[in-house]
């Protein structure tokens, strides 16, 4: 089957357009906007604007156009919520956030709106995602690596930028390089800019938003909180309200994670943000260990054996043809070792005896000590290097205890 062209449609009335001309067939206006984007299919609406997909005429390049019409606008506050969005976008440049393409206004009279043209991500939200497939563990903490990535990024700024409505529907896929980003920049808030005015605004969604976002207060801490909340919603398939109890979520009982990873969560969700897991770095950090622990965890899987007697089976084989030749030799030459010191020393004695007068303290007496220390030592290095020499060349290794 093949796939048909994105609908086309007027910037100025909004009809659809079988083919893009200079006037649109209904208003005999130009369907451009602005006399530089064309307008294709709509991928996202609210009660204040609309998301479309669009392309420069200049270069072709397909961009994401978002709309707000003055006429929708609820309160003066959504104008400034957008040009607050426009204008932190523009100071971004992160590979896990949709880079920033223009901010302008058109239209005439109750037809006239504000657009925000960022980078077009194709592919698929989680939201989206998590309807067609069940995650694993394993999933959600690469997922979570990722976003702890951006938010390292966003709350590393100076002042930290606070994203306040992360969930399922804002993180989307990217089929290309499956690689997720971090969208809808419309809640954004510099940390402590609210605390700054006296008053705070509720942003963010309810279920997803920390407890003190409640409050109009939002800090680097809120934002973990909703990843901890996108985590165990994606695992337990059910959303915030489905498991909520009293003032905390009650998730425990319906996500299967190991116990490394349930700390984790546990972590992220305290609802007082001063007990809360600190930093994006730190979480990040935790979940690079937990990763870590999985992929040394399947390794044992799939050898039968720990990484350690995995590393020591792997180790160059004349490392271990060595040692093992090392050991068989000194048990071979131990024993006759032994022998010929005392035959030595033994012989050696009964030879100088006459000349041996203990009580004028002769020196004679040493010989035979010393004469069966020395002969031993002969015959365990000749025996020891002989039981060496034979075991290499025959390429025989005892078996491991592994």
């Amino acid at each position: 089957m093949t796939a048909s062209k994105p609908t086309l449609r007027c910037a100025t009335c909004g009809a659809p357009l079988k083919r893009l001309s200079t006037a649109c067939p209904t208003c005999g206006e130009s369907p451009l906007l602005d006399g530089r984007y064309v307008l294709g299919a709509i991928i996202g609406q609210g009660a204040a604007g609309v998301t479309y997909r669009g392309r420069r005429v200049s270069d072709g390049k397909y961009v994401c156009v978002k709309e707000l019409r003055w006429a929708r606008a609820h309160s003066t506050d959504d104008v400034e919520q957008f040009h607050r969005e426009a204008r932190v976008l523009q100071q971004l440049s992160h590979p896990g956030i949709p880079a920033y393409v223009d901010e302008f206004s058109a239209g005439r009279g109750r037809e006239q709106a504000l657009y925000l043209v960022q980078e077009l991500v194709d592919g698929e939200n989680l939201a989206k995602e998590m309807a067609r497939r069940r995650v694993s563990e394993g999933d959600v903490l690469a997922m979570l690596e990722q976003l702890l990535d951006t938010l390292v990024y966003l709350h590393g700024l100076s002042p930290a930028v606070v994203h306040r409505d992360l969930k399922p529907g804002n993180v989307i896929r990217r089929r290309s390089d499956r690689r997720l980003l971090l969208v809808d920049f419309g809640s954004v808030r510099e940390a402590g800019a609210s605390l700054a005015a006296g008053q705070g605004s509720v942003a963010g969604t309810f279920g997803y938003m920390a407890p003190e976002q409640m409050f109009g207060i939002a800090t680097p801490r809120s934002d973990l909180y909703s990843l901890g909340v996108l985590a165990v919603v994606l695992l337990s398939r059910r959303e915030p309200h489905m498991l909520a109890q009293g003032h905390r979520l009650a998730w425990e009982a319906h996500v299967n994670v190991s116990p490394g990873t349930a700390e984790l969560l546990a972590a992220l969700l305290k609802p007082d943000p001063e007990q809360r897991l600190g930093t994006a770095t730190e979480a990040l950090a935790w979940v690079r260990r937990l990763r870590e622990g999985k992929r040394s965890d399947l390794q044992r899987t799939a050898t039968g054996r720990t990484p350690l007697a995995t590393a020591r089976r792997e180790a160059p084989a004349e490392d271990s043809r060595l040692s093992e030749a090392d050991n068989a030799g000194t048990v071979a030459a131990i024993i006759p070792g032994m022998l010929a010191s005392w035959a030595v020393g033994g012989l050696l004695f009964l030879v100088l005896m006459p000349r041996i007068d203990v009580q004028e303290g002769s020196l004679w007496g040493l010989v035979p000590l010393g004469g069966g220390v020395l002969a031993g030592l002969v015959t365990y290095l000749s025996v020891h290097r002989a039981e060496r020499k034979r075991v290499l060349k025959s390429g025989w290794i005892p078996p491991s205890d592994d």
